[in-house]
C-alpha cells in the first residue's frame, strides 16, 4: 500500500525528480514524502524568506554551496537550506556510503539538522565544507568515507 503526502495526506508523494529554480539556476531534486504541490509550496515559502540569498549555485555545470552563508542564516532558514541540500542528494541523514569530517578524538564536525548529524553524499562536498568552515581552525581533522555500517538488527540477529 502506497502512502500519501505527509503534509496534505491527499496526493501520492513525489516519485521522480522534480525541477526547482534557485535564483536563475534550475536544480533537480527528489524529496520523498511530499507531493509536487506541497513540495512547491514548502520551497517557495523557504526561498521567499531567503529573498535572493543563493546558498546553492551552479558554475560550469558543478554545484557549489555557500557553506558560510548557510552557517550565518537564522535557524529556520538554515534548516530549510539543509532540507534543500538533502532533497538534492548533497547531504544525507544516512551514514552508509557517505563522508564525514571528524576531529581527532572522535568529535564529529559535519553540519547538524535539528538534532541529526548530516553526512556528505560525495567526497567533494565534504572537502568544500571542510575548506570553507574548518580551513582556518587550529585543531586537526580528517575526512572519512563510511562504507560498512552494521545495524542493530544485523548485530542482534547474529549469534
Amino acid at each position: 500500500m502506497k502512502s500519501n503526502c505527509y503534509k496534505c495526506k491527499e496526493r501520492p508523494p513525489l516519485d521522480k525528480s522534480a525541477e526547482i529554480k534557485v535564483g536563475h539556476t534550475k536544480f533537480y531534486i527528489k524529496k520523498s514524502g511530499l507531493c509536487t504541490d506541497c513540495l512547491t509550496k514548502e520551497f517557495d515559502a523557504g526561498f521567499g524568506r531567503l529573498a535572493g540569498k543563493e546558498f546553492v549555485t551552479k558554475k560550469d555545470g558543478a554545484i557549489e554551496i555557500n557553506w558560510k552563508m548557510i552557517n550565518g542564516l537564522e535557524e529556520e532558514d538554515q534548516n530549510f537550506a539543509y532540507d534543500v541540500l538533502i532533497a538534492m542528494d548533497i547531504l544525507s541523514l544516512s551514514i552508509k556510503d557517505s563522508w564525514q569530517i571528524v576531529a581527532y578524538g572522535g568529535i564529529m564536525l559535519n553540519p547538524r539538522h535539528f538534532l541529526s548529524i548530516l553526512y556528505f553524499k560525495k567526497k567533494q562536498y565534504a572537502i568544500d565544507f571542510a575548506i570553507a568552515m574548518l580551513g582556518n581552525t587550529l585543531y586537526s581533522w580528517e575526512i572519512q568515507h563510511i562504507t560498512n555500517v552494521l545495524t542493530r538488527p544485523e548485530i542482534m540477529g547474529q549469534k
